[in-house]
């Protein structure tokens, strides 16, 4: 089987952000809208040599 073709994201900041957008909905206060960097992680599986 081919090495998976993957997307890396920053779990922790993205489970720190979900903490932070729910403690804030709790006092009341709206989403802020968050964009993470990710990173493409090319292998075999997408038919790449």
């Amino acid at each position: 089987m081919a090495p998976l073709t993957t997307v890396e994201q920053p779990v922790a900041a993205m489970a720190e952000a979900a903490v932070a957008a729910l403690v804030g909905a709790s006092r009341g206060e709206k989403p802020r809208h968050r964009i993470f960097p990710t990173k493409l992680h090319i292998r075999q599986s997408c038919g790449c040599p």
